[in-house]
């Protein structure tokens, strides 16, 4: 296994065992260089790239983590004009910036600081923060937690996030999913039960309803458009509890900034549940759809990814991820490989600012990136398989649950594959089946 020590204080540790964090939860690529990705893990852990995934370091603990994956949104907020800036929110170190893409990060002072409690549950960093495409002084970021669980705030700076001010808007009613730019006046944020408009000059905002019975289970904002994957709710809609109910179903739909209408997407495949969405930024009409299928693995219900290039007119089928399926699309090389999840739809995607051909995607087993439209994936969550054992490289994103010694021979029990054994003190490990 792949080394990496943290040093603080006068305390070292070095990492030595098959372990890293949990499920991948929404790697980003940056749009100066596609090999320079950030990712996060459900387990809290922040995981930097700087060689497309071949290689991974695990970030400082106490300078980043707890990056929110929450809402169907990225936490990553690369700034196309600034290269090697991003931003990001931490639930307990607060809002977040990086100016060499990812490697060091400075903690922004805000009233954020003040926060009485923040965990898992309550924000210190804000979970969504977004940059104006058309002039990146002017970004919002959301705090869907602020303090406490019904405290709902959005920050405003222009001046590249130096300072942030707070807008006065209504109390917003629910989650906030995304956050919106239509150039330099007025700025949207995408709710579950409505759609905000806030002026930029004085803060003012009114709302714009969805329509009836819907309510926004995930969104992606490009330019001059949102799209949105909404819950059809069959009976009537509880404002109370938007989240997933008896009888619903998801829709797929597009906001237009401009005219501030909304239009319903006629998907041309089946599928039980649509489970994200995203678009490139300054591309609008290439889409990425992933869906939740049912679990036979044939025709078009199986779990799948889907790219559309006209705005949601065609579609076509871009991961095909079991070795079952005749236009498999993934290499073989893989621990993840033809073992375990392969009916989880895409729990994230993330595509290139300016490169539609280059998306990312994240299920509960593993991360993957193309760079040809997704007719060929590779998987980078962790490293090719040789003769059953892992070598140095890739991200070893499992949950760890015990760890067992008899002298040399050591035992680690993890979540997805329990099998590892190491017979020199953990330095070097193998994963059978059959144990």
């Amino acid at each position: 296994m792949r080394k990496v020590s943290f040093e603080k204080e006068s305390n070292k540790w070095t990492q030595v065992t098959p372990g890293g964090g949990g499920r991948t939860m929404w790697c980003a690529m940056s749009p100066h260089d596609s090999k320079q990705l950030m990712a996060a893990g459900d387990m809290g852990g922040v995981f930097r790239s700087a060689d497309g995934g071949a290689s991974w370091a695990f970030c400082d603990s106490t300078v980043i983590e707890r990056v929110p994956h929450v809402n169907g949104c990225s936490p990553w907020e690369y700034i196309a004009d600034r290269p090697g800036e991003i931003w990001a929110g931490s639930r307990t170190c607060g809002m977040l910036k990086s100016s060499d893409y990812g490697e060091c990060w400075q903690r922004i002072p805000g009233p954020w600081d003040d926060l009485e409690a923040y965990d898992w549950f309550h924000f210190a960093g804000p979970h969504i923060i977004r940059f104006c495409s058309d002039d990146s002084r002017y970004g919002l970021a959301a705090w869907n937690k602020f303090g406490n669980n019904a405290s709902r705030r959005i920050f405003m700076t222009s001046d590249a996030g130096l300072t942030w001010q707070p807008l006065t808007v209504d109390p917003i009613s629910s989650d906030v999913m995304e956050l919106a730019f239509d150039g330099i006046e007025y700025a949207y944020a995408v709710c579950r039960d409505a759609i905000v408009k806030i002026s930029l000059n004085d803060g003012k905002s009114n709302v714009i309803s969805f329509p009836e019975g819907r309510a926004v289970k995930g969104a992606c904002a490009c330019r001059g458009t949102v799209y949105l994957i909404m819950d059809a709710i069959c009976e009537e809609l509880d404002t109370a509890n938007l989240s997933m109910q008896a009888g619903a179903k998801t829709e797929l739909w597009k906001f237009f900034l401009s005219s501030e209408s909304i239009q319903k997407i006629t998907l041309s495949f089946d599928s039980v549940m649509l489970s994200t969405v995203a678009a490139c930024r300054n591309h609008p009409a290439t889409i990425y759809l992933g869906t939740r299928g049912a679990a036979e693995l044939n025709g078009d219900n199986i779990s799948t990814l889907w790219k559309s290039t006209d705005g949601g007119e065609s579609w076509i089928q871009t991961l095909f991820r079991h070795p079952d399926q005749p236009e498999f699309n993934i290499s073989l090389n893989r621990w993840t490989t033809g073992e375990w999840g392969w009916q989880t739809p895409p729990w994230s995607l993330v595509v290139d600012h300016n490169t539609p051909d280059i998306v990312t995607f994240t299920d509960f087993t593993m991360c993957g990136i193309s760079h040809d439209g997704g007719k060929q994936w590779d998987i980078i969550s962790s490293a090719p398989m040789c003769d059953g054992k892992s070598p140095a490289g890739g991200m070893q994103m499992f949950t760890g649950w015990n760890y067992y010694i008899d002298g040399n021979n050591h035992y680690g029990a993890t979540t997805d594959f329990t099998a590892w054994i190491s017979s020199d003190a953990g330095k070097n490990w193998t994963f059978s089946q059959n144990v």
